[in-house]
């Protein structure tokens, strides 16, 4: 965001580590006032969007693209082509016979799929990079990975296929690294050693989906990506027909059930609203916890690893 540019208005969205300082509550307040005055002043950058992502954002919309033009755009950026093919050929998406060039790819994962892997590359470069906080940012793009394989599961199982789905997943917990960030920069200049993550999970759970969505909007995503992350907590705020809220927020309960990007916690019968209001019957929820498992116990073979 330049000097003097206002910042989007997302008011229609939104009412073991290696830094181990404790944090007492006053200076944790403090902490907690530094991130809104952050907001409030305008001072948070989110981080800029590179070209290609932004540019696939608007192909998915056009419904008489093509492959050459795909191509064209993606081809640009090496390490989001790279990783196109290696998704292509991955077992998460039933690959067979393998593809080597890069329109073979784009053909076999769809645009919409392609677009999703741009993000991830933009995740893993832009997002989830607080070296002060490297072995956090590990886990949170490793489970960003997973949740958005989970909410993309999520709509399928409720019918609704939705091709957002995916994208809101990766990005849903990406405030926590804005909110890390944040903190990050303010120890610079002290001498002192920065908290750990766990003593910094009320400013984390206050904050993040708020910066989340002020990442999606100044990425000018679309409003159903933005009101996903903005809600992922209290999906029944979300006021959109359609919203993916409640997906979310059932791949969220299913990362717990897993563990990843959060403390093991098996889904139990209080857990049954959350996913009802997704739109997952009874019927469906035991295949569903089954198959996170199993994309957990096999990630290693599929998910992009953080350098």
């Amino acid at each position: 965001m330049t000097s003097g540019q206002r910042p989007p208005d997302i008011s229609r969205f939104i009412s073991a580590r290696q830094p181990a300082a404790q944090v007492d509550p006053q200076s944790l307040d403090q902490l907690g006032q530094l991130v809104r005055s952050a907001l409030q002043t305008r001072r948070f950058r989110p981080p800029l969007l590179p070209e290609v992502a932004a540019r696939l954002s608007r192909l998915v919309e056009d419904p008489d693209v093509d492959l050459a033009t795909v191509e064209k755009t993606v081809v640009k950026d090496p390490a989001v082509a790279a990783r196109i093919v290696a998704v292509a050929n991955s077992a998460i998406h039933g690959a067979r016979a393998p593809v080597t060039s890069l329109r073979s790819a784009i053909a076999r994962l769809g645009l919409y799929r392609v677009r999703d892997v741009a993000f991830q590359v933009v995740a893993m470069g832009k997002v989830f990079r607080v070296p002060a906080y490297a072995d956090r940012m590990r886990e949170l793009f490793e489970a960003a990975q997973v949740a958005g394989v989970l909410a993309r599961a999520v709509s399928d199982a409720c019918g609704g296929a939705s091709e957002a789905a995916y994208l809101c997943g990766l990005l849903h917990d990406m405030g926590e690294a804005s909110v890390l960030g944040i903190v990050a920069d303010a120890f610079a200049t002290r001498q002192a050693s920065l908290p750990a993550v766990e003593f910094l999970a009320p400013m984390i759970a206050e904050y993040h989906a708020e910066l989340g969505a002020l990442v999606c909007s100044e990425w000018k995503l679309p409003d159903v990506v933005v009101e996903a992350v903005a809600w992922h907590h209290t999906p029944e705020q979300a006021t959109r027909v359609g919203s993916l809220a409640p997906i979310v927020a059932a791949a969220d309960l299913l990362l717990g059930h897993i563990g990843m990007g959060t403390a093991w916690h098996p889904v139990t019968k209080a857990d049954l609203p959350v996913l009802e209001s997704a739109g997952l019957t009874a019927e469906r929820i035991g295949p569903l916890l089954r198959y996170a498992e199993e994309i957990a116990a096999d990630r290693q073979s599929w998910v992009m690893s953080a350098p």
